[in-house]
């Protein structure tokens, strides 16, 4: 489905999808693109990463949100792209 989406962006939308894939952190990126454009299920992504399964579900989710929010110009500035840490008592 995403890809599809992607194709149908057009052109001049290519630029905007690489910028946006750009501002995801590394675990985040490769998370995306094992799921999304070698349509690995998350068990076989988790698989190749190393990680739990859920892991992968949870960077992909924050990946696609990032995506959203960038493509659809409500990204905050490049300064924010950490998450904000709060101290929990």
């Amino acid at each position: 489905r995403e890809l599809q989406l992607i194709a149908s962006f057009g052109f001049g939308r290519h630029f905007c999808l690489g910028a946006a894939l750009a501002r995801l952190v590394p675990d985040q990126r490769s998370a995306l693109m094992l799921v999304i454009v070698e349509q690995l299920s998350y068990a076989e992504a988790a698989e190749v990463l190393h990680v739990p399964e859920g892991t992968v579900m949870s960077r992909v989710s924050r990946a696609r949100a990032v995506l959203r929010a960038f493509l659809d110009g409500s990204a905050r500035p490049a300064t924010h792209l950490k998450p904000e840490l709060r101290r929990v008592v």
